[in-house]
């Protein structure tokens, strides 16, 4: 191929990235920032293939992505728990077909997960902590491969968030053979789980935590409640194939019974601890750096992106007891979960210093991230990318990816006043979304669909829109929304414009209250005009025209 055309090409692809999924930032207005967001994607997206390729298939992406490094550095191009919870869910946002072609990395190696169960005595698969092409165990420090084990519930993870945002929930199912893939995860941390019928509670013993430090350690809060999901996973996806298995009782029990310890503070706030036994601020036994600290993120970690609920008090107790304790030269995609997290909470000034930290992690003259702040650890370091991709969208945009929805929450980014998710995915929809902080409105335009689901926009305070018109924006007031599916038994439509830049907006719906007392109202009309017409035919009767009745 000519040189220039061969150039051409590559200018035209990248070009198609920018304008159908990325997150835009005015460079005149935060340079720093959109400099930042511009090389996370391109790292990322140029570490990742377009489609799975079945002759040479995609093993998953490393830490360090494509570029290996010297012997033994830069993770060796072997595959974590980095992919699926920190470098995955951005690519989920904006680009599902290559989400699902890192899932895909995982289901191809079933096989090879199930024998690495066999080899450690259990039932089931065992995905191990570092894998390359064979997807057997290849860590060259044996503690992780023994007692790292929720890489397997984070791999579960990935493929419930896929579901998700999938529209055809069968074919991807089906496709991917996700049921039989989840049901031999079930099986797995059936074996491994130990359940106390006296205490009527389940423990998951000597395992290591996403802080590295302490090990074997027993009940990480992280990891039990992510082997919870795992649990509960067949469940979900046997719930749209019409498939059943005998286990899934005594999986919903398990997964009912799972310890989350917890303690309180000195001014009586109840927080998650990090396993059985763990004091903030006291050195561990099992601390194998002698030290008090906390390797990176690992509790805050239940809040998002695990979902676990709890209260705002609680929430808010565990990003207050870890963040004095965590190391503070560590892993970059820490500050992006500890921001994101008091995001949750409205707290943006607590958030703000916490997420400019990524920029310490940020190599110049060419933007690529280190591992550790000033380029220490592993170069091209992705999961911190994907980490600071996800404290912008799910953090300052406040997106979750829920069974039945997506939830916003928007709030101004450091040093902006106007963001925007261009092309975010969800259900077959490819949506535009814009944040305007200074006249406090959102827009949204779906620009294509390749979907017959029927898509709304949700307002916290009042008034549901459709956004299943491809190429026809409208204008709202900036506030906590939910995009979800149309549902015709309870929205009432009406035809109205919404506004200047959406005057072709299809619908508009009325709450719900509404619709309700409207039917009310005409139920007690009918009712009167059933009276009217029985005393009618009394006085008729009277009359003597005992035949006759009101039609």
């Amino acid at each position: 191929m000519p040189r220039g055309k061969l150039i051409q090409r590559h200018s035209a692809k990248w070009e198609s990235y920018w304008n159908s999924g990325f997150i835009y930032v005015d460079p005149n207005e935060n340079f720093q920032l959109a400099q930042a967001i511009y090389g996370s994607f391109y790292y990322l997206l140029s570490s990742l293939p377009n489609e799975q390729d079945p002759k040479n298939r995609f093993i998953g992406l490393s830490p360090g992505g494509l570029a290996r490094g010297a012997d033994n550095s830069d993770y060796s191009g072997h595959v974590f728990w980095d992919q699926d919870i920190w470098m995955y869910p951005p690519i989920l946002s904006f680009y599902p077909d290559i989400a699902r072609v890192v899932v895909e990395s995982r289901t191809q190696a079933l096989a090879a997960a199930k024998a690495n169960a066999v080899k450690y005595g259990f039932k089931g698969a065992k995905y191990p902590w570092e894998s390359a092409f064979s997807g057997t165990e290849t860590s060259p420090w044996p503690p992780s491969g023994l007692y790292e084990i929720h890489v397997t519930a984070d791999a579960a993870f990935a493929v419930r968030q896929l579901v998700y945002a999938t529209d055809d929930k069968v074919g991807i199912i089906r496709q991917l053979k996700l049921d039989e893939w989840a049901i031999e995860v079930a099986l797995f941390w059936q074996s491994r789980v130990e359940c106390s019928q006296e205490a009527d509670q389940c423990s998951i013993l000597n395992v290591m935590p996403p802080d590295e430090y302490h090990f074997p350690v027993n009940d990480s809060v992280y990891t039990n409640y992510a082997v919870r999901l795992s649990l509960e996973l067949p469940a979900y996806i046997l719930s749209f194939t019409g498939g059943s298995h005998p286990d899934l009782p005594l999986w919903a029990h398990t997964a009912q019974r799972l310890t989350y310890p917890t303690s309180v503070t000195p001014d009586g706030r109840q927080f998650h601890l990090e396993f059985n036994g763990f004091t903030p601020g006291v050195v561990h036994p099992r601390s194998r750096r002698n030290t008090a600290t906390v390797k990176q993120a690992d509790v805050i970690l239940l809040g998002y992106p695990l979902g676990m609920e709890m209260s705002s008090e609680m929430r808010k107790a565990d990003l207050d007891v870890y963040l004095p304790i965590t190391v503070h030269d560590g892993p970059a995609m820490t500050w992006g979960m500890f921001a994101l997290g008091y995001l949750e909470l409205d707290l943006p000034n607590m958030a703000a210093p916490l997420f400019e930290k990524n920029y310490d992690n940020i190599v110049q003259p060419f933007g690529v991230w280190s591992e550790d702040p000033g380029g220490g650890g592993a170069l091209n370091f992705l999961t911190g990318m994907g980490g600071f991709l996800q404290a912008i969208v799910n953090g300052y945009g406040g997106i979750r990816l829920l069974e039945d929805r997506v939830t916003l929450h928007p709030q101004p980014l450091p040093h902006t006043t106007t963001w925007k998710l261009i092309g975010y995915r969800h259900l077959g929809y490819q949506i535009d979304i814009i944040f305007d902080f200074t006249r406090r409105v959102m827009s949204f335009q779906t620009t294509a669909k390749n979907s017959t689901t029927h898509l709304v926009l949700e307002l916290e305070s009042e008034g549901i829109y459709d956004l299943s018109t491809v190429g026809q924006p409208f204008e709202v007031h900036l506030e906590k929304s939910l995009i979800r599916v149309f549902n015709p038994t309870v929205d009432a439509l009406i035809s109205i414009p919404v506004g200047k830049s959406a005057s072709h907006a299809a619908f508009h719906i009325f709450p719900v209250i509404r619709y309700a007392v409207f039917v009310v109202l005409i139920c007690f009309l009918l009712r009167f005009l059933f009276i009217c017409k029985r005393q009618l035919e009394g006085f008729l009767y009277s009359k003597g025209e005992s035949n006759y009745r009101v039609k």
